[in-house]
């Protein structure tokens, strides 16, 4: 609601800042809007505190007057570098126009960054389970190979102790028979 009733007031007064009239200040320009927002909404503009906390945000802002002084004159190396500096010793709420601020981001678009963020953990997830999965199973061959390598190594043993004693019996009764 205060989105829409206050984006509706700007782009009035966008509408009549385009108009230039000469000899209007600023406060006339809020009052033509104000009467422009009266004969088409049928209704008083009354959100004008949450318009003057807004209208310096990036969001609200509108550039056109940035627009008007970048095709006056060319832009040079002085200029790109006073107009991206910040005085930070400075504590006022104005509005610097030699400085382009960011436009915040919107809902839609944080709400699908959030959601390709989500699929993205999704699918992350369930690779970091497919992979535990595979680590487990070769885990599992590891011991299985483990084992029966221990079950061939046991019989060979048991098979040359046999062979042993079958040679020591028959050295013995060679040498009995001698």
């Amino acid at each position: 609601m205060i989105q829409r009733e206050t984006n509706k007031f700007c782009g009035f007064l966008a509408q009549i800042e385009n108009w230039n009239e000469s000899g209007k200040i600023e406060h006339d320009k809020i009052d033509d809007a104000k009467t422009m927002y009266k004969s088409n909404s049928k209704t008083l503009f009354q959100l004008e505190h949450c318009w003057n906390i807004l209208r310096n945000e990036a969001k609200w802002l509108n550039l056109r007057e940035n627009v008007k002084v970048h095709a006056r004159q060319p832009a040079t190396q002085s200029c790109l570098t006073f107009a991206g500096s910040t005085n930070l010793d400075e504590d006022n709420d104005e509005m610097n126009f030699g400085e382009t601020l960011e436009r915040p981001i919107g809902k839609k678009v944080e709400k699908e960054k959030l959601k390709k963020r989500k699929i993205s953990n999704d699918v992350v997830s369930r690779l970091s389970y497919q992979l535990d999965e595979i680590k487990e199973q070769k885990r599992r061959m590891h011991d299985e190979k483990k084992g029966k390598y221990v079950h061939c190594n046991r019989r060979m043993k048991r098979v040359n102790m046999h062979c042993i004693r079958r040679t020591k019996r028959v050295d013995l009764y060679q040498g009995r028979e001698e």
